[in-house]
């Protein structure tokens, strides 16, 4: 995220600790960080984020760093402006409406592919979404040292991309910079595909040639979205999923036991969904207050939410989640 200010990784973790720690001697900068320390320190003063000798205080970094942020957004709206005009232009000459207007472009060149996948990835504003499908791979990594999903982003995996070393890092490098991830029930995917924004989509043409398909806005892709809503839906949590088969480690466990949803349990999921208070649920199910808040600590492990808010949408909205049958 830092390095769009021109801090890199390094720098941005001394620039932090010393942010947090205002005002630190030196020697304790170095001896948290090492041999690095006396560098890195350099560089941030240079850029006036620090000051001190001996005793590091951290400057305000508004003024360090704002002339640098303006810059960049008086680039980009020149840019815009430039993409703006080259559009306009293409739209004056009829010609080009025909292959505007197609809603599915096949692309074949690896370089082209390639290219595209990044784009895609990189510039999405609200959302991405993506199936990982075996081969575990994609033309590009889903997320590199650059990209942090500041964005929504909703990854779908098959279960046995946890048998492959190389795909569970990439899972759990796109977890760990904010995607969420969920496990399909049976490795049966349809394809890889990545969306964004609901505008743009890239999947393979077929197993066979390299070819993509490239998706815009149309039927076609309100066909695409509903098929990942879909199987969405019937996906696990990632942390649900290797809880409950040991994924990561590759021995099995034993799914939790029957009581964990029995009649109590599920009225308790049902009105959590319904956004009850515990008193509410409480009052209708009988259980003690103590017993509540341990019920939904465990249904708050086993799916993975990290909120009875996120629980209780899990809860509403998963297909794999049992549901108590009306009365």
């Amino acid at each position: 995220m830092y390095k769009a200010l021109g801090l890199d990784h390094e720098e941005s973790h001394v620039y932090q600790f010393v942010l947090a720690n205002s005002p630190i001697p030196r020697g304790e900068v170095i001896e948290r960080f090492g041999g690095p320390a006396e560098r890195l320190l350099g560089n941030l003063a240079e850029r006036h984020l620090t000051m001190g000798d001996e005793l590091i205080s951290a400057c305000n970094p508004a003024l360090a760093l704002s002339g640098g942020v303006l810059r960049i957004q008086k680039e980009y709206t020149t840019a815009k402006s430039a993409l703006d005009d080259l559009v306009s232009r293409f739209n004056e000459n009829p010609n080009n409406w025909e292959s505007a207007d197609n809603p599915v472009e096949v692309i074949r060149d690896p370089a082209i592919i390639t290219k595209t996948f990044s784009e895609i990835r990189d510039t999405a504003v609200r959302e991405l979404r993506a199936m990982y499908t075996y081969p575990y791979q994609f033309v590009t990594p889903l997320v590199d040292d650059v990209v942090e999903h500041t964005t929504t982003c909703r990854i779908l995996v098959e279960p046995s991309v946890f048998s492959d070393p190389a795909a569970r890092r990439d899972i759990t490098k796109s977890h760990n910079s904010g995607c969420e991830v969920r496990v399909a029930p049976d490795d049966d995917l349809p394809t890889k595909m990545l969306v964004k924004d609901r505008e743009l989509a890239i999947m393979p043409r077929d197993r066979e040639t390299g070819a993509v398909l490239v998706i815009q806005p149309g039927l076609m892709m309100s066909l695409v979205l509903a098929a990942f809503d879909a199987r969405w839906a019937q996906g696990v949590p990632a942390r649900a999923f290797v809880r409950r088969t040991g994924a990561e480690s590759g021995t099995r466990v034993r799914r939790p036991k029957a009581v964990l949803f029995d009649e109590d349990g599920l009225q308790i999921l049902s009105m959590l969904a319904d956004g009850a208070t515990d008193s509410m649920i409480v009052k209708a199910t009988g259980v003690s207050q103590r017993n509540l808040t341990r019920r939904i600590g465990q249904f708050l492990d086993f799916c993975g939410a990290r909120s009875r808010f996120q629980l209780g949408f899990i809860a509403a909205t998963s297909e794999w989640m049992p549901k108590r049958q009306a009365s």
